[in-house]
């Protein structure tokens, strides 16, 4: 009678030191699980972020091929054990050992440093954007389309006149599509106040920045003047009349309008308007535009509530 308690006894350790282990490994490979999710929604939502984060499914994935290991290593002790050619100390040790395995298999997950979320907001600013060279400067080619900072804040949105108005009386960023509507950002980008342009946070990607007067004029020189450079940056097609440019260097500058301090939409068609990054009053800063009457390039000073397209230039 002893000695069949005893065998029951032995039969009931082993399975319920069993059972603990293997709750043990499910709930460490629910989490190896769960770190490959975060894994692929991250390696999704940040380019940037792409080598590290292949480095780090790497590493799960040799962690849990660790612990699929030691799991069948400890079933097949248990079929050993059950055959009574490993008396219960053994098996007890052998676990043990597993069991450490285990523990510092958490501990490597544990260390591993996923990237913060709020580097992770910036996929708007690490969008590829087709450049050209004129002269000894590189051009973006296309107007800027961003809706977060480099450190991943959000720049609000108006979607309203009165949002885009209160934006501009309060001073705070803000940018908007043409009449408000998403069709239009598709063909001219976004329009941003000059306090989007000019935040501290930073509005356009790394490697890139916004036009100076100084940086405009150089261009303007290289491409044979103020007088009839217009034409050669102006887009092909989409200008009113017989506004078109030629586009001689695939600048391709288009008639994407602005947006009034009140929030009214203007000359969309008729002219371009870029921000520069010269401020010249507290309520105003420098700009260039180019407009379908003609062929010039011209700068002047608007009210920094103005909504403006953005084009930027190569570090």
């Amino acid at each position: 009678m002893r000695k069949l308690f005893f065998i029951f006894f032995l039969l009931s350790v082993c399975n319920t030191f069993s059972q603990s282990k293997k709750e043990q490994i499910e709930l460490l490979t629910t989490r190896v699980d769960s770190l490959k999710e975060r894994l692929q929604t991250e390696k999704n939502s940040n380019l940037e972020k792409t080598s590290k984060i292949s480095e780090l499914n790497t590493k799960v994935n040799d962690l849990k091929t660790q612990v699929t290991k030691l799991n069948s290593e400890i079933e097949t002790q248990k079929k050993e054990f059950d055959k009574d050619n490993l008396d219960l100390k053994s098996f007890q040790n052998q676990v043990k050992i597993k069991n450490d395995s285990i523990l510092i298999l958490k501990n490597e997950l544990d260390k591993i440093q996923f990237p913060k979320k709020d580097t992770l907001k910036q996929n708007s600013l690490l969008k590829e954007y087709k450049s050209v060279v004129i002269g000894t400067q590189t051009w973006m080619a296309v107007n800027l389309d961003v809706t977060t900072f480099k450190n991943g804040d959000p720049i609000p949105e108006a979607k309203t006149k009165e949002e885009w108005e209160n934006a501009g009386i309060n001073k705070q960023p803000a940018w908007c599509y043409y009449d408000n509507d998403p069709a239009n950002g598709a063909k001219y980008g976004k329009l941003y106040n000059w306090y989007a342009v000019n935040d501290p946070r930073g509005i356009v990607p790394e490697g890139w920045h916004v036009v100076k007067k100084e940086e405009m004029n150089k261009l303007i020189f290289s491409i044979g003047g103020q007088t009839l450079g217009g034409k050669k940056l102006k887009s092909k097609n989409g200008w009113l009349g017989s506004g078109n440019g030629i586009d001689s260097y695939g600048f391709s500058g288009n008639p994407g309008g602005y947006a009034s301090s009140l929030g009214i939409f203007i000359n969309k068609n008729e002219f371009g308007y870029w921000w520069l990054s010269n401020a010249t009053s507290n309520d105003e800063s420098e700009l260039f535009f180019l407009d379908y009457r003609n062929d010039e390039i011209k700068i002047i000073s608007w009210e920094k509530s103005f909504g403006l397209s953005v084009r930027c230039l190569k570090d």
